[in-house]
């Protein structure tokens, strides 16, 4: 099921962006899914939502954004559109909102993409 692996692709670029971020926490997450890439956001959400209760990564929330060919959009998008985190004060147990992690795509010499994040002000 490739909606499995997608939900499993965003975990794991959510765990990798963690490592770089040890006093926080990541809160929501945006997925863009273009109609044309054939995947259907819902069992995407399922399979998220599963393994998101297995990885002690909960409360992370999922969003997806549907990109229609033609309004702006390929409708062939299939990327992480920004990571929110908050961070965790231990004495309080209290979670504050940052700014939204925007991450945007680059080409690789491969052809292929690769990922590039940045920090929104």
């Amino acid at each position: 099921m490739r909606e499995r692996s997608v939900a499993n692709s965003v975990i794991e670029a959510v765990r990798r962006e963690l490592c770089f971020y040890p006093s926080e926490r990541a809160a929501r997450v945006r997925l863009r899914i273009g109609e044309l890439v054939g995947i259907d956001p819902d069992a995407v959400r399922s399979c998220f939502e599963e393994l998101v209760s297995h990885l002690n990564l909960a409360p992370l929330a999922l969003e997806i954004d549907r990109c229609r060919a033609g309004s702006g959009s390929r409708g062939d998008e299939l990327d992480i559109a920004y990571l929110e985190l908050e961070e965790v004060d231990e004495r309080r147990d209290r979670h504050e909102p940052r700014s939204p992690i925007s991450i945007l795509e680059g080409p690789r010499s491969d052809g292929g993409a690769e990922i590039l994040w940045t920090q929104l002000a």
